[in-house]
């Protein structure tokens, strides 16, 4: 319902819906032959879900971890068409832009580099 929105999600807490959960069946289908050891996920619900569905039937451990967590779009989640605001600053490629995008994955992606790097 979110996606036909066009809400962001980040990281409000929502679970998945119908087409999510049938995604990832189909995921799992898919992956059937893959072996994992071990599931990694973020904490929120629907990336549990993901995980539990795309691993259905299977013995494999899920371990949820913050530093997984998705992107915070702040005051911009849960807002229908957020995409369209005149002030969303992700829709505009501007030096402003580009600012804060590099400081959003600046503070996101060591956090989760560090988790990959004590694995």
């Amino acid at each position: 319902e979110w996606n036909e929105l066009h809400k962001l999600q980040g990281r409000t807490d929502i679970p998945l819906n119908e087409n999510g959960r049938k995604m990832a069946r189909e995921a799992g289908k898919r992956y059937r032959e893959i072996h994992f050891d071990i599931c990694y996920c973020s904490p929120l619900i629907r990336a549990k879900e993901t995980a539990e569905l795309v691993l259905e039937g299977r013995t494999v451990p899920i371990v949820t971890d913050d530093r997984l967590m998705e992107m915070c779009f702040g005051e911009y989640e849960g807002i229908e068409n957020s995409f369209a605001l005149p002030d969303w600053h992700f829709r505009h490629r501007s030096v402003l832009w580009r600012i804060r995008v590099r400081k959003a994955l600046k503070n996101c992606l060591p956090v989760q580099a560090i988790f990959l790097k004590r694995l």
